[in-house]
């Protein structure tokens, strides 16, 4: 089980009517622990359930084409 306390992503796309386009979580190493597993896991199954995307963008990599890939990916 999953503590829901204290859970966040890092940041929420929103269109310009304020609805929730996708979560965007920067995953650094911190993401490859057991713990940290078993909370994406949940976070990722958070936003299957209410039907918004998660892009999960990789610290230390090349995040322009990463975010080009995932806003092709949601057309915008």
């Amino acid at each position: 089980m999953v503590r829901t306390e204290a859970r966040h992503i890092d940041f929420i796309l929103v269109n310009m009517h304020c609805e929730t386009i996708a979560g965007v979580e920067l995953d650094d190493p911190s993401h490859d622990t057991e713990e940290a597993t078993i909370i994406d896991t949940f976070k990722n199954e958070v936003f299957r359930t209410i039907q918004v995307p998660l892009i999960r963008i990789q610290v230390g990599t090349d995040y322009a084409s990463q975010i080009c890939m995932a806003f092709d990916e949601l057309e915008l």
